[in-house]
């Protein structure tokens, strides 16, 4: 969420969870309707994936599950009173998924597709998709223009080091 640290220092704690509360809850309705998996929430990122319990992955499903989540907050009337924009960050490829610990247990995701998606999202601006170089390829050149290509020249993640540009 872009401004996300500005807003929790002059919000009241009441405010941001609303916030958090109705930011969070567009991402869980989309993901319910396109079938994705809701993985867990840091602060104020979402971690979503397509494909891990049905295996019918797609680069194509992840880009549309991340503009129907930037549409879902333009509509939200709590991020609109408060101009919540969110960055979005795409990677795919192979992850390493499961509930780790003994305390308080986690379902948590691994990989070189996850550290590309974190890596994205850092290169986003605000209301941008930026997607690593091996969802690029996969898109049609209509869905290309939805979103921004995110790896710099000469650049490549682990996950898309075999990818042509």
């Amino acid at each position: 969420m872009a401004g996300f640290t500005h807003l929790a220092e002059e919000a009241a704690a009441e405010d941001i969870v609303r916030v958090l509360n109705a930011t969070f809850g567009a991402f869980d309705a989309v993901c319910e309707e396109r079938g994705a998996d809701k993985v867990k929430t840091v602060g104020d990122a979402y971690v979503a994936a397509v494909g891990l319990t049905d295996g019918a992955a797609s680069a194509r499903a992840a880009v549309e599950l991340a503009l129907r989540m930037r549409a879902a907050v333009e509509r939200a009337e709590a991020c609109q009173a408060r101009e919540i924009r969110v960055r979005i960050g795409v990677g795919t490829g192979e992850v390493i998924a499961g509930v780790v610990g003994t305390n308080k247990l986690a379902y948590d995701m691994w990989g070189a597709a996850i550290e590309a998606a974190f890596a994205m999202e850092e290169r986003a601006a605000p209301e941008q998709v930026v997607v690593d170089a091996a969802t690029w390829a996969e898109l049609t050149a209509e869905e290309r223009a939805a979103v921004i290509r995110g790896e710099p020249e000469g650049y490549r993640s682990p996950a898309t080091a075999a990818v042509p540009a």
